[in-house]
């Protein structure tokens, strides 16, 4: 049953993000799959790329 809420949850923000023009200097990155070692290299090499990280935690 989970597993079928976080599809449809998926497929409503894909569809979402359609609406939504993307802006390519604005980066989001997320706390999996080694995306730290990408955000830290973004943002000490592009300085014309802005980049966010997102996570659970509020440190």
């Amino acid at each position: 049953m989970m597993l079928v809420i976080k599809h449809l949850l998926g497929y409503f923000i894909l569809l979402v993000s359609y609406v939504f023009p993307r802006i390519s200097t604005i980066w989001v990155f997320g706390g999996e799959n080694n995306a730290k070692y990408l955000y830290y290299k973004l943002n000490e090499k592009a300085a014309d790329i802005n980049c966010i990280w997102i996570s659970k935690s509020k440190d």
